[in-house]
């Protein structure tokens, strides 16, 4: 396995981008990944709302490609990347499989490996994010974006909740603790959270949506749409200010001015 880096990648790039490769590309993760096919509740409504088609699409950490495949019927043309080379083999055999057009390809969303104002539309779906650790990493994701959209062009994405009690308890909370000397500091982050499976772990990041939204707002984009999967799944479609303290994902639409 080689990691796909920027060139002047340090070393915690280096170390996310391996945890990476690591955790997604064998074993019970590879596999849960590549049988995964349907739109979770929150991601139908937000893509029937904002994804509606034409043009082209740029899926970001597209994994095996379940979202490429779900959303090939609304697009001209998609183009799609994982950092993960076993995820895209495995996308490439399946769109062979359903002898489809899409272009799969290993790449990095901190450095995306296409041009300039070049789609109509970016996902970057299920929390992929949140594999962006550091503040710094997630405002070079976000300029990226904007790179590559034309104007007027809408950004869809998913982040992980930081209101979540089982996080508190298990991450947060031992952490704070550990700064005022009380027990022992796992070298987390503040809002991180590690997930183990098959062997590996995974550190994802989650988010306080009002950080977001201003990030957004400094990155250039104008939210066009938020709500959480805890809201979409009552059917809550309309956004309210409790979306924003939910305690599972939270989906953005956000568009590049034009």
């Amino acid at each position: 396995m080689t990691a796909s880096l920027q060139p002047n990648a340090d070393l915690g790039s280096i170390r996310s981008t391996i945890e990476k490769q690591l955790f997604y590309g064998r074993g019970s993760v590879l596999d849960e990944y590549s049988r995964a096919w349907d739109l979770r509740t929150g991601e139908a409504h937000v893509f029937n709302r904002f994804l509606s088609g034409g043009g082209r699409l740029l899926d970001v950490g597209c994994g095996t490609g379940r979202t490429s495949f779900l959303l090939a019927d609304r697009f001209a043309r998609i183009d799609a990347f994982d950092i993960v080379p076993e995820m895209i083999e495995v996308a490439q055999k399946r769109n062979l499989e359903l002898e489809m057009n899409i272009r799969f390809f290993v790449g990095d969303a901190m450095q995306m490996p296409v041009t300039t104002s070049s789609y109509d539309a970016v996902l970057f779906a299920y929390n992929g994010i949140e594999g962006i650790l550091d503040a710094d990493g997630q405002r070079k994701v976000l300029a990226e974006v904007s790179r590559v959209l034309r104007p007027g062009g809408v950004f869809v994405f998913t982040t992980k909740s930081c209101f979540n009690m089982t996080y508190a308890r298990r991450f947060y909370l031992p952490r704070l603790l550990a700064r005022m000397g009380v027990g022992k500091h796992d070298g987390g982050s503040p809002l991180e959270v590690t997930v183990a499976q098959g062997g590996n772990r995974m550190r994802w990041h989650t988010t306080n949506p009002i950080a977001m939204k201003r990030q957004l707002r400094r990155a250039g984009f104008d939210l066009l749409y938020f709500n959480s999967e805890v809201a979409l799944g009552r059917g809550q479609t309309r956004p309210r200010l409790a979306s924003n303290f939910h305690r599972w994902d939270h989906f953005y639409a956000c568009r590049k001015p034009g």
